[in-house]
C-alpha cells in the first residue's frame, strides 16, 4: 500500500495548521480548519499499487480500507463539531500543545491489561497449534525419503571424511535434500541394521552425466566401513532447531520478556517503559534477536510503520488533544486521508496500525 495522504476532500486543505486532530484511547477526531461545508461526506480515496507479472504497477482502488477505518459519527457530535467558533478552535489548540486534558487510569487501564492478555493467548491457541502441525509435516516429510543407496566410495584425495552415492529418490526430483542436510547411512547387508550408523552433512551435489547418475557427497566425523559401496541404507536426519526456536519464542511472547511483547504493548496502548524496566533490557535498534534470523528489509519496515503509527502512546491517559503537525512528525507521512467539513470521523487506531504492518 502506499503512504495514505493527509488532506481534506473538500476544500483541499493539506497543511498542518489546517486541520486538527483530537485523539482518544482507540480513536481519532478530525476537524478541517478551514473548510466551512455544511454537509459530512466521506470521501476516503485509497489505491493501491499493485505488481502485475509485466511488472508494471497498477493504481487499483481500495474499499475495504474505508469501511473499516473510517466510520459516519453520530449525529451529536456532528452538531458540536458544527457549533465550534475561533474562540473554542483556539482554546482546543491551546489545549493540545499544553497536553492539558487528561483522564485518570481506573477502568480503562484493566481494559488494555485483559486486552494484551487477550492477545497472549490468542496468538498462543493459535501459532502453537501452526507450529506443531508444521513440525509433524516436516517430520513425516524427512522420514518418507529414507531409503537404499548405492555407489557409496571415499573421495579420494580430500583431507576429511568424505563420502559420495547415489540417492535414487533425489535424481528422480522427489527427495527434498539441500547443502547443510545431515544425512545418516548404515550398512545394512539383508536388510540387517547391526553395523554402526555415520552422520554427515550435505556439502556437494554432482549433476549427472551421460553415463553417471547425481551424485551426493557428504561430510563424515568418522571413516565408514571400506569395500561395501553397495546395500546402504540412508536416511535425513530431521532439523529440529528451528521449531525449538521458535517454541521458545512463543514461551517467552505469553511470559512477556520477547521484544514482540514491547511492541504488541505499545500497539495496545500499553507503557512501554514499564514493559522495558520489568523485562531489564530494552528493543534492539536493529530490531533483530539474539539465535533468531534477522528480518528482511520489508519486515523491519513493517515493525518500523507499527511503530510509527501507534497513535495512542500516552496509556491511560485517556482523552488528548494534539496538533495535526504534532501527528505528522510522529507518523511522518504514514497518514489517513482527511473528509470535508468542519466534521470530525472516528477511526480506529487498532484497525490502521494492523493494516500498516500486513501492508509492509
Amino acid at each position: 500500500m502506499p503512504p495514505l495522504l493527509m488532506e481534506c476532500k473538500a476544500c483541499g486543505a493539506n497543511k498542518a495548521e489546517d486541520l486538527l486532530v483530537r485523539k482518544e484511547v482507540d480513536k481519532v477526531d478530525v476537524i478541517c480548519l478551514s473548510c466551512h461545508r455544511q454537509d459530512w461526506r466521506p470521501m476516503i480515496e485509497e489505491t493501491a499499487r499493485i505488481n502485475r507479472p509485466d511488472e508494471q504497477l497498477e493504481q487499483k482502488p481500495v474499499k475495504y480500507l474505508s469501511q473499516m477505518l473510517a466510520q459516519v459519527p453520530p449525529e451529536d457530535v456532528q452538531q458540536s463539531v458544527q457549533q465550534l467558533d475561533n474562540v473554542a478552535i483556539y482554546k482546543l489548540l491551546k489545549m493540545a500543545k499544553a497536553k492539558a486534558l487528561e483522564k485518570k487510569k481506573g477502568e480503562e487501564e484493566k481494559l488494555q491489561l485483559y486486552r494484551i492478555e487477550r492477545a497472549h493467548a490468542e496468538y498462543a491457541k493459535h501459532f502453537v497449534n501452526l507450529l506443531e502441525l508444521a513440525y509433524q509435516s516436516d517430520k513425516r516429510t524427512h522420514e518418507a525419503q529414507s531409503q537404499q543407496v548405492g555407489g557409496l566410495c571415499l573421495v579420494p584425495h580430500s583431507y576429511k571424511y568424505h563420502v559420495s552415492f547415489v540417492l535414487p529418490e533425489y535424481s528422480k526430483k522427489g527427495m527434498k535434500v539441500t547443502k547443510g542436510d545431515k544425512l545418516k547411512v548404515q550398512y545394512r547387508p539383508n536388510g540387517q541394521s547391526t553395523h554402526p550408523e555415520y552422520e554427515g552433512e550435505v556439502v556437494q551435489f554432482r549433476a549427472a552425466t551421460e553415463t553417471t547418475p547425481d551424485r551426493v557427497t557428504i561430510e563424515m566425523e568418522k571413516r565408514p566401513l571400506e569395500g561395501t559401496s553397495q546395500d546402504w541404507h540412508c536416511e535425513v536426519i530431521m532439523n529440529e532447531q528451528p521449531y525449538e526456536r521458535m517454541g521458545k519464542a512463543l514461551r517467552d511472547f505469553r511470559q512477556g520478556t520477547a521484544a514482540s511483547t514491547i511492541i504488541t504493548s505499545k500497539i495496545l496502548g500499553l507503557s512501554v517503559n514499564e514493559q522495558r524496566s520489568k523485562m531489564g533490557r530494552t528493543l534492539p535498534s536493529d530490531l533483530n534477536v539474539r539465535g533468531l534470523p534477522p528480518l528482511n528489509p520489508s519486515q523491519t519496515e513493517a515493525v518500523k510503520t507499527v511503530l510509527k503509527t501507534v497513535l495512542c502512546e500516552s496509556p491511560g491517559q485517556g482523552l488528548e488533544n494534539t496538533l495535526a503537525e504534532d501527528l505528522s512528525v510522529k507518523v511522518k507521512h504514514v497518514i489517513f486521508h482527511m473528509f470535508p467539513g468542519r466534521f470530525s470521523v472516528t477511526v480506529n487506531c487498532e484497525i490502521l496500525v494492523i493494516d500498516q504492518a500486513i501492508a509492509g
